[in-house]
């Protein structure tokens, strides 16, 4: 069973991972716990003339009905938070990998995102910056297959940077740059949303993203430095 977008960027399929792990344990043990409810029930509503009983819970034959539980529930936490550590550590030291292939800026906006690219001189951060602010038609443009560094920050109040097809979600805060990274897999364009109630036009604050190939990539830039306005089909 799938039920999450198809996987854009090289962690979405192992944070999927996560996500699928946790909800197939909480599935079994909701089928479980309420199979064995149900079956108490059932079985002494036909036992006639039954008294209650005071149970202390000292013996085995009560008490297994809270170790064997409490040993089972423990190692399928334990089995979570291992999958859990390795994605997180495959994520996290791919971020503190110096050799991203580019630099974008990305700033959250009541209510849309704006994106700034290097200049000529490649550096981002510079003057001879580039930035695309189209309203909700604009498009934040990436590679595939390459590492690209994206620093996230708001103009105003506090937004989410969210695109499902990539397994991302970043919290953006007003004064601070965070720094992180994807790597998309797959080309097509995707759903830029913010996650963080923003305002009252929250729900109008929708981008896009769009994944090419490496030479329609090298022409956006080419189009941006030169300063063309870049007209990119949709698919």
């Amino acid at each position: 069973m799938s039920f999450l977008p198809e996987a854009y960027s090289s962690v979405a399929a192992d944070i999927y991972g996560v996500f699928y792990l946790i909800f197939y344990i909480v599935g079994i043990w909701f089928v479980v716990t309420l199979g064995a409810l149900f079956y108490g029930v059932f079985t002494s509503l036909k036992k006639q003339g039954g008294k209650a009983q005071y149970i202390t819970g000292d013996d085995w034959a009560q008490s297994k009905w809270i170790w064997i539980p409490l040993i089972l529930v423990f190692m399928c936490d334990l089995l979570i938070d291992v999958k859990t550590a390795n994605v997180w550590t495959k994520v996290e030291i791919a971020e503190k990998m110096p050799q991203n292939d580019y630099d974008v800026k990305i700033v959250g906006r009541q209510f849309q995102w704006e994106f700034t690219y290097p200049g000529p001189d490649g550096k981002l951060f510079t003057e001879d910056d580039i930035q695309i602010a189209d309203g909700n038609d604009g498009e934040l443009v990436l590679p595939v297959g390459k590492i690209t560094k994206l620093h996230l920050t708001a103009a105003d109040v506090l937004h989410s940077f969210f695109v499902r097809e990539f397994g991302f979600k970043q919290d953006v805060i007003p004064g601070r740059i965070l720094t992180r990274w994807v790597e998309p897999i797959k080309e097509g364009r995707i759903e830029l949303t913010c996650a963080e109630i923003c305002g009252p036009n929250h729900g109008t604050m929708r981008n896009w993203v769009k994944v090419v190939s490496q030479e329609e990539f090298n022409s956006f830039i080419k189009n941006l430095n030169s300063g063309k306005k870049v007209a990119m089909a949709t698919k």
